[in-house]
């Protein structure tokens, strides 16, 4: 009876205990550890042979082949399909790629600009701003006017700084990014960009950064030619970036997102709210962009390096 009942106080103790502990905050419990290291430090010597026994009786089971060319053969075929498989991923991305540039050069009839793949090689410490490294700079022709887009004529941001080596991109859904003007396009000019060019019309709209990778701004009021009744916009119509005064022409009609959300303006009646989207989620994760450089840019900006480079040189 007496050790029965010791037993049960020793249980119970133990039970409260862990109760305890399991309410404690995690840097609490640092000391717990030493427990697990006394536990290995005991088992361990036993486990490898254990382990080795276990094996033994209970092999991992594969399809041996005992002819050694069936084995080469073999595995001649499975490199010749992971290189068949790695071109196949290629050639859609250059697709991709060159159906991008036809829809770009459509877009922007008369607009001459080179394009460049480069690598995100870093972001900011502060990850609220994402902003990033691109790796090209000013010695292959970035300047500020340069343009980053992603997949599918996807804006991503404008070059704000440049070194020689480096550029930094801010992306247009970064909480420092500023409100652009845009336009809510009423046809899709991917779906038939040689017919709908001509009559690619839409509502104008200014949309800023709200900071969670979402745009959000209010929609001209416009009726229908004749009527009272208004143009509203839709869920799923594609924004495209329309700011000549402050974006280079090669940025015009990239694709700003997709519209989200349709929300009444509560400053202004008339006027529809919308959350706009990037096709594109966190731009600030993108590994590589391709950087549109124009080739005025192109020279305004070693005219500069070279003005800057002669004061340089008359300077006391």
């Amino acid at each position: 009876m007496v050790h029965s009942s010791s037993a049960r106080h020793f249980l119970t103790a133990a039970v409260l205990l862990l109760s305890i502990l399991s309410l404690l905050p995690l840097p609490f419990l640092g000391w717990v550890r030493s427990f697990h290291n006394f536990h290995t430090l005991i088992t361990a010597p036993i486990s490898s042979p254990i382990s080795n026994v276990s094996r033994w009786a209970l092999p991992a089971k594969s399809e041996a082949i005992s002819d050694e060319a069936v084995a080469a053969f073999e595995e001649r075929i499975e490199s010749l399909d992971a290189a068949l498989k790695r071109t196949l991923i290629e050639n859609q991305r250059l697709r991709a790629e060159m159906n991008d540039l036809r829809v770009s050069r459509l877009l922007n009839p008369g607009v001459s600009f080179d394009i460049l793949t480069a690598s995100v090689i870093g972001t900011a410490s502060d990850l609220s701003s994402g902003i990033l490294r691109i790796k090209a700079g000013s010695r292959i022709g970035v300047s500020t006017s340069t343009v980053a887009t992603g997949p599918g004529l996807q804006l991503v941001g404008k070059v704000t700084g440049v070194s020689s080596a480096t550029c930094i991109v801010v992306p247009i859904t970064a909480r420092n990014a500023g409100s652009l003007k845009a336009r809510v396009m009423f046809a899709d000019l991917f779906s038939d960009p040689a017919t709908s060019l001509n009559s690619a019309d839409g509502l104008a709209c200014t949309l800023s950064p709200v900071g969670d990778g979402t745009l959000m701004g209010p929609v001209e009021d416009r009726r229908l030619q004749g009527s009272a009744d208004p143009i509203r916009p839709r869920i799923g119509q594609l924004v495209r970036l329309d700011d000549p005064g402050r974006w280079p022409s090669s940025a015009q009609m990239t694709l700003v997102g997709v519209v989200e959300r349709v929300e009444p303006n509560p400053d202004q009646p008339l006027r529809s709210l919308i959350i706009v989207r990037p096709r594109i989620d966190r731009l600030d994760r993108l590994a590589e962009l391709t950087l549109r450089i124009q080739p005025d840019d192109d020279a305004s900006a070693k005219t500069n390096a070279n003005t800057t480079n002669k004061s340089k040189a008359g300077a006391p």
